[in-house]
């Protein structure tokens, strides 16, 4: 099953970015369980489920992944 994470141009952008700047103010019912900080993905997934804007299934968001390298210990500060 593909993704695709709407961009700008596309029908379902334009759905999402109202969804996130006015709708999730003016009617959070139709949102329940999301927030103004919700992610964009997010958003879009629940217009996606509920057949709205025409979204497809969002794709994951790209999060960095934690580096190899060990973590140094700080070195505490001198006692005066």
């Amino acid at each position: 099953d593909s993704c695709h994470t709407a961009v700008v141009g596309e029908t379902c952008f334009r759905t999402v970015v109202w969804a996130m700047e006015n709708g999730i103010r003016s009617n959070p019912e139709w949102y329940f369980g999301l927030t103004p900080s919700s992610s964009f993905e997010v958003f879009q997934g629940v217009l996606h489920y509920a057949n709205q804007g025409g979204c497809p299934r969002p794709c994951a968001p790209v999060v960095a992944s934690p580096t190899s390298a060990p973590m140094s210990t700080p070195t505490p500060a001198p006692t005066p």
